[in-house]
């Protein structure tokens, strides 16, 4: 099914790129009047395979962590790093068991998923999946990091109690041909001061929008529906509608529509193979978040895990983009990138005001964004990557008129050294 979740057992060669588009600048990522920086990271990672039984933890080192404020490890010290992997894997013919940390995509495989993404660090949790040749369920379950309850409608008017903050998915994938598949999840976002894990969302099989209307426990839900469609031999379409929430006329002679904002998300992907010339690989995506979408009146269902959403990096946003590769010259690689975007001066971890307001919010930032990118693969263990882009900013960080604009020359040197240890 197209969006299952990856284990990898070998070293990964990249490290997964963390850009919060607007939720979290960081002073010195975009470097201008002829600025250079220098930055290096070292991955180590340990796999014990078993029978049924696959044991993995990947550690990293890597100095970009300095200069992201929302990373929460130590960067006082001179190593920094964080446990990326680590996890115990159970597989029982259909049936897998994950307990540990790692990346979720619920979505596109290149781009984040607008109901769970790779965006945010990745965080412990356990899921339990069964899959079939024409279904798979997936649940996962954790506990998130605790905060400050401020609730917008007045529980916790003094700020000052410390709240949990859980969160379940369960998410039904289906695919009724090689051609057409398609996948329904839905998500409880919960907590508060002194609440626990509650029975009724760790059933697989509950709606928890029902059990939260009949049983009044309180959530923040959300849900998405997936649609993949190969209309070609060599193009792809893919579709994601998220629903944060959505408002409905149901009381007679009120008019919620006009007093509250929508809150939904929307992805649109075409890709094709052998366009044009073959080896040419091209897709081109559009995204719109809506305004307040993943926010909630209270704090600890903000869909957010330590400041980075757990979708979409960031909500108020409309993007274009257009990804070209180019694979015939292999061991090179060629990749050719743009997009352009408007985006909101906005934080997921705001909470809910339920106030309607022009899209996007506030004073908006416009980016167009030029990447062309040389990979060169010597040998299984090293690779050589060049990229030179261009960027241009209008409103800059949501200032008004400060505009500006950016040339980038990225080298990279990568080397990759893997041990795997395997029991029969």
């Amino acid at each position: 099914i197209y969006a299952r979740d990856n284990y990898s057992f070998v070293t990964d060669p990249d490290m997964p790129k963390r850009k919060a588009l607007q939720q979290a600048p960081v002073d010195d990522v975009y470097l201008f009047d002829n600025a250079t920086k220098n930055h290096a990271n070292f991955s180590g990672q340990f796999n014990l395979m078993l029978p049924h039984i696959s044991l993995v933890n990947r550690t990293m080192l890597n100095s970009e962590y300095k200069d992201d404020p929302l990373f929460f490890g130590d960067t006082g010290e001179w190593i920094f790093g964080k446990i990326n992997d680590a996890y115990l894997n159970v597989n029982l013919s259909s049936f897998d068991l994950f307990i540990g940390r790692m990346d979720r995509n619920w979505g596109s495989l290149s781009s984040p998923g607008l109901i769970l993404s790779n965006n945010p660090y990745s965080y412990d949790h356990a899921q339990v999946s069964y899959t079939s040749k024409h279904f798979k369920f997936s649940m996962i379950v954790t506990r998130l990091e605790d905060l400050l309850a401020v609730d917008f409608q007045g529980e916790f008017p003094d700020s000052l109690m410390l709240s949990r903050k859980y969160m379940t998915a369960h998410r039904f994938e289906f695919s009724i041909s090689p051609t057409l598949q398609f996948a329904a999840t839905e998500i409880a976002m919960y907590g508060g001061p002194d609440r626990d894990f509650e029975f009724s969302f760790l059933n697989p099989m509950n709606y928890f929008y029902l059990i939260q209307r009949n049983n009044n426990q309180q959530i923040s839900g959300l849900w998405a529906l997936d649609v993949f469609y190969k209309p070609a031999s060599k193009v792809n379409t893919f579709f994601q509608l998220l629903l944060d929430d959505i408002i409905v006329n149901n009381e007679p002679g009120q008019d919620d529509r006009a007093r509250f904002p929508d809150r939904l998300g929307v992805t649109l992907k075409l890709s094709a193979a052998d366009f044009i010339t073959k080896g040419l690989q091209s897709a081109i995506e559009y995204t719109r978040i809506w305004n307040r979408t993943y926010q909630s009146f209270r704090t600890y269902e903000n869909f957010q895990y330590r400041g980075k959403g757990l979708g979409y990096p960031t909500a108020s946003i409309a993007r274009i983009g257009l990804n070209v590769k180019y694979f015939n010259l292999f061991p090179a690689i060629i990749k050719f990138s743009t997009y352009y975007q408007r985006s909101g001066d906005i934080r997921l971890t705001d909470v809910f005001t339920g106030e309607k307001e022009k899209f996007p919010v506030g004073i908006v930032e416009n980016l167009w964004d030029l990447n062309l990118e040389f990979a060169y693969f010597p040998n299984v263990w090293s690779r050589l990557t060049a990229r030179l882009g261009y960027e241009k900013f209008g409103n800059f960080r949501h200032v008004k008129d400060d505009n500006r604009s950016n040339f980038k020359l990225i080298l990279g040197l990568h080397v990759n050294l893997a041990f795997a240890l395997k029991v029969d």
